[in-house]
């Protein structure tokens, strides 16, 4: 997995050396297009990124990039090359992303953090979004070091929303989200740098 010079794994360029800089990617505005993972690959030809809980067979496209989400139990990660595509028609993986372990009723639950590279300086603010699957509620169930991470507690909007968090003070932040459901409680993370 190769990330761009400038947002690191945040976007992916080249998955198994796909594409090669020296190969000819045909987008519909430059035929002869290739990829030097150096900024953001182009709308028209990058790779899509998906995840699945595992309870069913659909894939979701996800708007973050892989190094911003964290993949729940049992689920899954899937990547697809998004030729002359739009959003509402990038292919989903070639894969059924099904797991007969996963109960369709068991909570799933992400948390991730907005800023590309989870990082941002002391005096900024970033936000943490939640999506979730068969929860009864969620709860900003805690943050790591306990001081100086922001903000981060109490029942948040049941089945996803986003929450401002502002950091007091420089550091490595953990934030602690749960999900309670039928099929039980479950967890999730997100990381984020203060410097």
């Amino acid at each position: 997995m190769t990330g761009v010079v400038q947002w690191g794994l945040a976007f992916v360029c080249r998955l198994q050396g796909r594409p090669s800089a020296a190969e000819s990617i045909p987008i519909t505005s430059n035929p002869n297009y290739h990829e030097a993972c150096v900024v953001t690959p182009p709308a028209a030809a990058y790779w899509s990124y998906w995840h699945a809980t595992g309870a069913g067979t659909t894939w979701t496209y996800s708007s973050y990039g892989a190094s911003n989400r964290n993949v729940v139990p049992g689920g899954f990660e899937g990547w697809s090359f998004s030729l002359n595509k739009t959003a509402t028609s990038n292919p989903p993986p070639g894969v059924t992303p099904n797991n007969p372990a996963v109960s369709p009723n068991n909570p799933t639950v992400n948390l991730s953090v907005d800023d590309l590279d989870r990082k941002i300086n002391l005096g900024q603010s970033t936000s943490l979004t939640w999506t979730s699957t068969n929860a009864t509620s969620l709860t900003a169930f805690s943050v790591t070091p306990a001081t100086g991470g922001g903000s981060w507690s109490g029942a948040l909007a049941v089945p996803g929303g986003t929450k401002t968090i502002t950091p007091t003070a420089k550091g490595t932040y953990t934030y602690t989200i749960s999900a309670t459901g039928t099929g039980g409680t479950v967890y999730n993370t997100a990381t984020l740098t203060v410097q």
